[in-house]
This record gives structure tokens, sequence and C-alpha cells, in this order.
């Protein structure tokens, strides 16, 4: 170590700044829509969208949601940083009760607020999402074609991202938008009420991969002694 006075630093040359942009990779660009998808679906189900039952309470600028907002963006952070892999994963409830609105109409409640009925083509092309979403696979929204893990589901079993739901459902009422893809009229309750809820997860946790193999170690130094 070199000792330098103060009067030496003032005269030494400034040091040169430089920033490289390195440009995120498939998997980097895939988490992060993953995640920033997540939440605008939040803001334009609770916040933009106003049915007759919707809560802001769920909202992500609603105050008792922090812990989940601060968790939206760690986790936007992360997936800049590369080497994660975001898994949605729902329950069989969930999954079910996904699939009986699809073909019985939207429930709220206990309460019946949707009376569509859907096919068991309908049904199927549901069913065959849910089960797409939990392998981790992409599917194009049918507004502007890019790919998503997570999509918002509309009652006519169609799937689109938050921004083309607010920019291209065009509002028929005060409560009912059009589809911009069959055209159909559906309720703004009943689609709040259809989304499956599916729970973000990263496939590789490495503080609980830490933990497992300290534990790990901890076993077998006892085993060993």
């Amino acid at each position: 170590m070199i000792s330098h006075s103060k009067e030496e630093i003032l005269k030494s040359v400034e040091p040169v700044e430089r920033r490289t942009l390195v440009p995120m990779s498939r998997a980097e660009i895939q988490c992060y829509n993953t995640i920033t998808s997540v939440a605008r679906m939040n803001l334009l189900l609770c916040e933009k969208l106003e049915g007759r039952t919707t809560s802001k309470t769920d909202s992500l600028l609603n105050s008792s949601q922090a812990k989940f907002a601060r968790s939206i963006g760690t986790n936007i952070q992360l997936a800049c940083c590369g080497g994660g892999e975001i898994v949605p994963a729902l329950g069989n409830v969930s999954f079910n009760e996904t699939l009986d609105f699809v073909s019985n109409g939207v429930e709220y409640g206990g309460v019946r607020i949707g009376d569509r009925r859907g096919s068991d083509a309908e049904v199927a092309r549901c069913r065959k999402w849910l089960n797409e979403v939990q392998m981790g696979g992409m599917r194009k929204c049918q507004g502007c074609y890019a790919e998503f893990q997570v999509l918002l589901l509309t009652p006519c079993v169609h799937f689109f991202c938050p921004d083309c739901v607010a920019s291209e459902h065009k509002p028929v009422s005060q409560y009912t938008l059009a589809c911009s893809y069959c055209r159909e009229e559906y309720d703004i309750d009943s689609l709040q009420a259809l989304q499956p809820g599916f729970d973000t997860r990263w496939k590789w946790n490495v503080e609980e991969e830490l933990a497992e193999l300290k534990a790990k170690k901890a076993r077998d130094d006892a085993i060993a002694n």
C-alpha cells in the first residue's frame, strides 16, 4: 500500500469512467416481462377497470400490499441480474375453479355474476393454457403477439397482455368491454374474478439452496463425529 498526502491526491489525474451496456439475455427478458406483466395486471384490474364489485384492497398501490409491492421491485432487480427463472404455480383448487368458471359462468362471493357457458373446446383451450403456464411455457398475446408466460384470460377464452386489454378492449357500457379478437362483449367483474391468480416463484432459490447445503453439512459433520 502506498501512502499519499492530500496535496498529491489533489494533483492526481481524475479517473476515467466508462459505462458498458450489456444486453439482457432471453432468460432475463422472460423473467422481467413475467414480473412486470403481473404487476401491470394487478394495477389494471384493481385501479383502472371499474366494475360493480371492484375492490382496490388488493392493489399494489394500497398500503396493505406494501410487502408484495416491495417483493415485485426486488424481483425485477433480480431478473436483470440473470441466473434465475420464474415458473408460475397454481393450486388445484384455483385450477379447477378457473375451469368451472369458463364452463359454467364466473362466480364471485358465491354468486354467479357471469352467465356465459364455455364450449368443450374453450374449456380444453383453457386447461391447456393453465398447464402450459405451470410448465414455464410461453404464449403470444392475441393483441400484440408478444410472448408472455402469464396473460389475462377473458371470459371468451382469449389471452391478452394487460396493455392490450387497456388499449384495445373498448368499453361498450360502464361495466362492459368488447374483446378485440372476437368482438364478444364481457363484464369487467367477470374478467377480474376469472383470473387464476398464479403464484410467481423462482425456479432456483439461492438462499434456500444455501440453507439446505449448510443443513446437509451439519448433518454430515454430526455423523462423522
